[in-house]
């Protein structure tokens, strides 16, 4: 797996190895939602779908769901595996140490300027649940249909950095980081992990909370948690 690009400390976009290829897993993944068998996306800190926020159909690759999806159930793994190498490498550093994973989230935004506004994927990162984010795109390499990432604070001085959606792209990321899906105007795949676990050390850990001047939020996921400043150094190049 080699690094491409590492936007921030907070922040890694990997072109991935993971197989199965990809675009065999978008297919796979296009005929589940063929069958009706995706839901409205809810906010990470509600049970409440909020369509002028989210506007994607998911399902959870549950252990009743993932024998009718092996490709996507091959990716989770490697996911896991993947995502496990790295606790234990920040879990050494002294830093944070990953408890416990997630069931895979598939997304699907279905085109048309389908988009997911400014939110985050926890509201407390000091306390427990999710502290690291790993998604993994599943389009063509010919992709030029919008729906790319936006984090903000990750670029230089402090501004959004946008990465596009293309199939085998991993991003690692902070879960408190603020970020947006852009408008897409074609099927745009993605696989989310989350890890959650607990900060192991004190020190020089918080900053001003992360909520961008001009952003606009969604409510039901605006983050009151405070920054830490970790580099995990697990993500740079030769250690996964």
């Amino acid at each position: 797996m080699g690094r491409t690009s590492s936007h921030h400390r907070r922040l890694l976009a990997l072109n991935s190895s993971l197989t199965p290829a990809y675009t065999q897993a978008r297919a796979e993944l296009l005929a589940f939602e063929a069958q009706g068998l995706l839901v409205a996306g809810k906010m990470a800190t509600s049970s409440v779908c909020h369509e002028a926020w989210r506007q994607d159909g998911t399902a959870w690759l549950t252990a009743e769901v993932g024998p009718s999806l092996p490709l996507l159930a091959a990716l989770n793994a490697q996911l896991h595996t993947c995502g496990l190498a790295m606790g234990a490498v920040l879990r050494k550093q002294g830093q944070m140490d990953l408890s416990s994973v997630h069931d895979m989230q598939l997304a699907l935004f279905r085109g048309g300027g389908a988009c997911f506004k400014a939110h985050s994927d926890t509201i407390d990162l000091q306390g427990p649940g999710r502290k690291l984010t790993l998604v993994l795109y599943l389009q063509p390499p010919e992709w030029t249909s919008g729906g790319a990432l936006r984090v903000q604070g990750v670029g230089p001085g402090g501004s959004a950095t946008d990465i596009p959606p293309l199939g085998g792209t991993l991003v690692v990321m902070r879960s408190d980081l603020v970020h947006a899906v852009q408008p897409c105007w074609a099927p745009r795949a993605a696989l989310t992990v989350w890890f959650d676990g607990h900060l192991m050390t004190a020190h020089a850990l918080y900053k001003e909370p992360i909520r961008p001047a001009g952003v606009d939020m969604a409510p039901a996921s605006v983050s009151e948690s405070r920054a830490w400043s970790w580099l995990p150094c697990c993500l740079e190049p030769g250690v996964l």
